[in-house]
């Protein structure tokens, strides 16, 4: 069974907004069976040529439970609808999502702090290593 993204202190927020799972104080218990994390592999990912229904990737294996021990290289991709009935019918933010990992794979990818950061004196710019290895990262 996958890691779920609940973490300890919102399990009694997630209680109270949901009461039929009857949770104890501070415990997790059965959350991660009842909200399993589903991710895609990076690697597989990138490889896509174009975006499917995650029913649809789950029956081909390509939709996964977050492996125990990975939640640290979960990330969460954003996008913004840009059809009526198909997320991104033309599959320019996909072909643009896929783009940034390859960069970041071959480490030529620049991430600059936010401006807001800086104002507070961080200016450090984010280590192209650290994205070198986004191919084993699972996208939420």
């Amino acid at each position: 069974m996958g890691r779920c993204c609940v973490r300890r202190r919102d399990a009694g927020r997630r209680a109270a907004v949901n009461p039929e799972h009857d949770l104890e104080a501070g415990e997790l218990a059965n959350v991660c069976e009842h909200y399993p994390m589903f991710v895609v592999m990076a690697s597989v990912l990138m490889e896509m040529a174009h975006i499917e229904a995650h029913q649809v990737l789950r029956q081909r294996g390509m939709v996964i439970e977050l492996p125990p021990g990975a939640r640290d290289r979960a990330v969460f991709v954003s996008h913004q609808w840009c059809g009526r009935y198909h997320p991104d019918p033309h599959g320019a933010q996909f072909r643009a999502l896929q783009g940034v990992m390859r960069r970041a794979t071959a480490g030529t990818l620049e991430v600059e702090v936010e401006v807001s950061a800086r104002f507070y004196g961080m200016t450090h710019s984010v280590s192209a290593n650290l994205f070198r290895s986004i191919a084993s990262w699972f996208v939420w």
